[in-house]
């Protein structure tokens, strides 16, 4: 990514006060890029928030801005660099499950997609 045609606004930890870098690609290929650009915010509302005002390019978890993708307010690129992010969903083996744990994992599958 040229960091001076797309200015991305940088994320920083609330709890550490650190610079969290972006990531793009996967394995081998896979490179973080250190943002020295200004904005940066601290709260992940907040980076949604400067995405949608055009203040520059954020990196963010799908689930957050599917909406605005779907209605064009956001667009999407880099798709073959985009990182993976691994989620575990556990819970005991061979028991029954109450529907509110089996509804509550629909819906996780609903905002993070399959297991794969």
């Amino acid at each position: 990514m040229n960091q001076k045609k797309h200015t991305p606004v940088r994320y920083v930890s609330p709890r550490t006060g650190r610079i969290v870098p972006s990531r793009f690609g996967v394995g081998e290929q896979a490179r973080e890029v250190q943002p020295n650009s200004f904005p940066g915010v601290n709260e992940g509302n907040a980076h949604l928030a400067a995405g949608l005002a055009g203040v520059g390019v954020i990196q963010i978890f799908t689930f957050k801005v599917r909406p605005f993708m779907e209605t064009g307010r956001l667009v999407s690129f880099l798709h073959d660099c985009a990182p993976p992010y691994p989620y575990h969903l556990v819970y005991p083996r061979n028991r029954y499950l109450s529907q509110r744990v089996r509804i509550f994992i629909d819906w996780l599958i609903g905002m993070f997609g399959e297991p794969g």
